[in-house]
């Protein structure tokens, strides 16, 4: 501000000396001092203009200029708000009546359900509605925990479906999501082991028959190695008897040998 303070003074100090001369100069003078101050006006409203624009582009002046969502877009049923100048926030006149933000602690698990799809029921009704989905999440926990191995996918079904409902209300079901995939690991891992015990007990059986049918070639195969053990010693013993037989003909031949001729 101080550049704009110096031209007027030199106005006044032009417009003082441009009295005490003669009339021409006076009119000189004159005309130096609108041509100054002129000048001062227009380099003032050039910088007021800026300071102008500067505000309006400002995030600091353009509360007015931020969208705000509507009811209806509004997530987790919370009432959009638009600020003022002051500082205040006030609900949106076109808005439907906000639903409250209930904070509990359902089975230990903090919850902060918003219920938006509750929002066009009356007090009276959506108050009761709440009440019947919290025991819901309290009997969908409780039934988890009396899952059992032999029926876990028919009921995890079910629960799946119960907990994507609750989830959509605003519930945490974090930990309960968590509870059954980690079940349902598991049950898939027993699967698994399952499936390896069925594949050994098959290929068990299948040794179990190779077994069998080897044990049957061995005794029939002793079988026939008695028989041939049978007809061997039988043999043998043909061969003995005949061996005996042998000094007779050593004896005829002698015998025959020294005859006359």
């Amino acid at each position: 501000m101080a550049s704009f303070s110096n031209p007027f003074s030199f106005e006044s100090n032009t417009a003082n000396f441009a009295s005490s001369t003669s009339a021409g100069s006076f009119v000189f003078g004159s005309s130096a001092v609108n041509s100054s101050s002129a000048l001062g006006f227009r380099k003032k409203e050039r910088i007021d203009k800026r300071r102008n624009k500067c505000r309006t582009s400002s995030p600091l002046h353009t509360s007015d200029a931020i969208g705000t969502l509507s009811a209806e877009q509004a997530p987790s049923g919370i009432v959009s708000f638009k600020a003022k100048s002051d500082g205040e926030k006030k609900p949106l006149s076109n808005s439907p009546l906000p639903l409250t933000m209930v904070t509990r602690i359902l089975n230990g698990i903090p919850q902060s359900p918003h219920f938006y799809q509750l929002r066009n029921y009356s007090e009276l009704t959506r108050n009761n509605l709440i009440s019947a989905w919290d025991r819901i999440f309290e009997e969908t926990v409780i039934e988890i925990h009396s899952l059992q191995a032999m029926d876990f996918w028919i009921r995890a079904k079910r629960l799946w479906k119960t907990i994507e409902e609750l989830q959509n209300l605003g519930y945490n079901v974090i930990a309960l999501r968590r509870r059954l995939v980690d079940l349902g690991d598991i049950m898939t891992e027993l699967k698994l082991f399952q499936f390896q015990i069925k594949g050994l007990k098959t290929k068990a059986e299948n040794h179990r028959m190779e077994n069998n049918r080897l044990l049957s070639l061995i005794e029939n195969l002793q079988a026939l190695a008695k028989k041939e053990e049978d007809c061997m010693d039988s043999k043998l013993i043909e061969a003995t008897k005949l061996e005996n037989e042998l000094p007779k003909f050593d004896a005829a031949f002698a015998k025959l040998a020294i005859k006359p001729i």
